[in-house]
């Protein structure tokens, strides 16, 4: 099994700013999505949100629910 790191993850606010989330969940993002293999970090709706509007705004999580609809709706909205 490949358990490469996502490739977004040295720019992802989830590690690059302190505090944007608590220490524990740092740990289990990166081992549940960052540093899982390619299938995993597949499965991140940060990932998933940069690749399809080239941008990931703050209040989506690596394990959000919203829809890329639902995304856009609230930064139209903000």
């Amino acid at each position: 099994m490949d358990y490469s790191t996502c490739p977004s993850k040295k720019n992802c606010q989830v590690f690059t700013i302190q505090g944007f989330v608590p220490l524990e969940k740092k740990v289990f993002y990166a081992g549940n999505f960052c540093d899982a293999g390619e299938p995993s970090w597949k499965q991140c709706k940060r990932f998933n949100t940069k690749l399809e509007l080239n941008l990931c705004p703050d209040f989506v999580l690596p394990d959000s629910e919203f829809t890329i609809d639902e995304i856009l709706d609230r930064l139209e909205n903000e």
